[in-house]
């Protein structure tokens, strides 16, 4: 807190204070602080006390008196003064002058001191030769090699080390006067501490060798176990490769045999889903309503067949990556109503609803027609067989240049950490839900893989208990649908349709709220 001010003849202020007196020059900008050192009343001024007499001399009154002087005869110290290291300490302890200590001469006089490593506590004392005020002179040190700045301490005047390295180093101290003049060149002295014996070179000459003769030794152990290593060795990698062999042959044999038996299948499932159309067409006269209705089941099983022979073949095409699409605009709504009704014979004894969802106006999706039947079809026969009451329902949704399609069930659900495994081959979420609604667990690999041949992708949402939605997405056609390929949808929609009993599922075409599309 400044109490007053007062101006002297070179335009320098002169100000009190309750932490002493301060002049500041405001051309160089620099400040000067005394205090009971300096010879000060107190260090605490009182309030508006200050007055210059006539000829110039300054009075500051105080506490405990008043300072007077005249402001020309305070000068400043500029003195450098002479740095001396004044003592040397072992431990704390000063180290005395004598043939067997490592002090030989004064300290001051000493330009170097060699150090063993037991010598790992020692101090330095120095000074600066300047009296005017000796409690405001000040001090820095460093030792070269080891600091990396100085250490600037103030009025302290010694510096201790403690545990250092073996080295050469340089220690320098330089001090200023109480005005604040220093002297940078200081004193130094050299100091070399020696290493311990275990540090010394032929110590470490002596690890080297005994590393070395423990590395021979260990090397002379492993010789001696590495022939019968190796041979074991040998005989495990030829025992690999045999059986690597072995299972190149069998998964080559296991795609073979798939491909082979499910051509085999066709062949006869054809003749027989062919048979059972001619029948129903009366080739063996008119059928009556309960025969049309049992083969028409025949014809709906034995197209169900055929779409899992299909799976099969396709799982052994994709794998190779051997399977090319035919893009051409799709309707994908009535696709999903003849994949729709020929899974009503699946709904027989069961509380289900199948229903077709697509809002007005979807546009037409770019894809193989057949690949996309049949990606229908497995996620439809899924929720179907995995639904005993409630409702199958498809939706879809114009969403950018994709549509979202999602087949929503109220069945048994999936678990969470199984959304992912799913999709692999022969994966299913549960081993006794293989065992209580069949299946080898390849149609959803093969949808999966077939979305993705579309440049789609597909992902399931599903919670246990409550049902599951798998939703996929589909390329919207930039190219507008073909009038012959609605003609041929229709007349498909009624082949199936006709002389089909009355199932106990039914088929609903609705327009829902925007809800059941995510």
């Amino acid at each position: 807190m400044i109490y007053a001010i007062e101006e002297d003849s070179q335009r320098r202020l002169w100000l009190s204070s309750n932490r002493g007196l301060t002049r500041f020059d405001p051309v160089r900008k620099s400040f000067k602080n005394y205090s009971l050192k300096d010879g000060l009343q107190s260090s605490k001024f009182e309030r508006g006390s200050s007055h210059i007499s006539k000829n110039g001399e300054f009075f500051f009154g105080g506490v405990r008196g008043i300072n007077t002087f005249f402001p020309e005869q305070v000068k400043d110290n500029n003195y450098i003064p002479e740095i001396v290291i004044t003592d040397f300490l072992l431990f704390n302890k000063a180290v005395r002058i004598a043939d067997d200590s490592i002090l030989q001469s004064d300290i001051s006089a000493t330009k170097a001191l060699e150090l063993s490593h037991r010598d790992y506590i020692f101090s330095f004392e120095f000074a600066a030769l300047d009296f005017t005020i000796p409690e405001k002179n000040q001090y820095a040190y460093t030792m070269e090699g080891f600091d990396k700045e100085w250490n600037f301490v103030g009025a302290r005047r010694f510096a201790t080390y403690t545990s250092l390295p073996a080295g050469q180093y340089i220690f320098r101290v330089k001090g200023s006067n109480n005005d604040g003049s220093w002297n940078e060149e200081g004193a130094s002295i050299a100091i070399t501490v020696t290493a311990p014996p275990w540090k010394t070179w032929w110590a470490y000459s002596f690890y080297v060798l005994l590393l070395c003769s423990a590395v021979l030794g260990y090397i002379r152990f492993k010789t001696r176990t590495h022939a019968e290593e190796l041979m074991q060795q040998k005989e495990k990698l030829a025992q690999q490769k045999m059986i690597n062999e072995r299972l190149l042959q069998v998964d080559k044999l296991k795609d073979e045999f798939l491909a082979n038996t499910s051509h085999e299948l066709k062949t006869p499932l054809h003749g027989i889903i062919g048979l059972a159309e001619s029948l129903i067409d009366g080739a063996a006269g008119a059928p009556t309503e309960k025969m049309r209705a049992n083969i028409s089941m025949i014809v709906s099983s034995g197209k169900r067949l055929a779409h899992l022979i299909n799976d099969i073949l396709d799982f052994s095409t994709l794998k190779t990556k051997a399977m090319e699409i035919q893009r051409k605009p799709v309707d994908l709504k009535a696709l999903t109503d003849v994949v729709l009704i020929l899974n009503q014979p699946m709904t027989v004894g069961k509380n289900l609803v199948l229903k077709n969802e697509f809002v007005p106006g979807i546009p037409p999706v770019e894809g193989d027609e057949n690949r996309l039947q049949q990606v229908m079809y497995n996620l439809i026969g899924n929720a179907v067989k995995f639904t005993e009451s409630g409702s199958v329902t498809v939706t879809a949704k114009q969403h950018d240049a994709v549509l979202i399609v999602s087949v929503t069930d109220t069945g048994i659900g999936i678990s969470k950490d199984k959304f992912e495994t799913i999709f692999h081959s022969f994966e299913q979420a549960d081993n006794s839900i293989a065992r209580d609604y069949s299946g080898v667990g390849l149609g959803l690999n093969i949808t999966k893989q077939l979305v993705e041949l579309h440049g789609g992708k597909i992902w399931v949402e599903s919670e246990l208990g409550k049902g599951s939605s798998f939703r996929m997405t589909l390329p919207i056609s930039p190219e507008p649908l073909a009038a012959e390929q609605d003609d041929g949808f229709n007349q498909e929609i009624g082949l199936v349709e006709e002389g089909m009993q009355e199932p106990s599922a039914t088929l609903v075409e609705t327009f829902p709220l925007e809800k059941h599309i995510s």
